[in-house]
């Protein structure tokens, strides 16, 4: 980071040095837009600032410790190959036979012992009541066998052009 500051700083003193009138807010801006991708919540941080409060100097030292922040949670690697090192494992219980702990639970699709109804060998049920004499609570249209008819009704005179419109669905 030190190194690209150095960079910086002498590319903005040789602009200065042409005759070229730098801002400090433009100087700041061009840091931030100069930084590698890896730091862009800080930049973002950074250019939510107002311009009087972010400086130039303000914006070095917050790139600063956000660069030993990243390097102390970056771990120590030994030697190449403790680096890329993974592990699994798997929750699922009783997938082999004889299996010491056996699952307490009544099966809910044959009512054994032992296994889910997930891992049932036997045809799946219907999803039934388990009370068969329950009732449905849904109300359930029925066909009419009465006549319905809509009344439509006009008010107003034909000659005015205001015209006003009553609608009823009978609903």
């Amino acid at each position: 980071m030190e190194a690209h500051f150095l960079k910086f700083d002498t590319l903005i003193r040789e602009l200065r040095s042409t005759g070229a009138t730098l801002e400090e807010s433009d100087v700041v801006c061009h840091l931030l837009l100069t930084m590698p991708s890896e730091y862009d919540t800080i930049v973002t941080a950074l250019e939510t600032l107002s311009a009087e409060n972010l400086t130039l100097s303000f914006a070095k030292n917050r790139l600063l410790e956000e660069e030993s922040k990243k390097r102390s949670f970056k771990p120590k690697v030994k030697n190449e190959n403790q680096q890329n090192i993974a592990f699994v494992t798997s929750t699922k219980r009783n997938t082999v036979r004889g299996n010491a702990e056996k699952f307490k639970f009544k099966c809910y699709n044959c009512g054994i012992v032992g296994h889910k109804r997930s891992e049932c060998k036997k045809p799946q049920k219907r999803n039934d009541f388990k009370n068969s004499n329950a009732e449905a609570k849904a109300a359930v249209a029925k066909p009419s066998e009465e006549e319905c008819y809509c009344f439509p009704a006009m008010n107003g005179n034909i000659g005015i052009q205001n015209i006003n419109w009553f609608l009823d669905s009978g609903a």
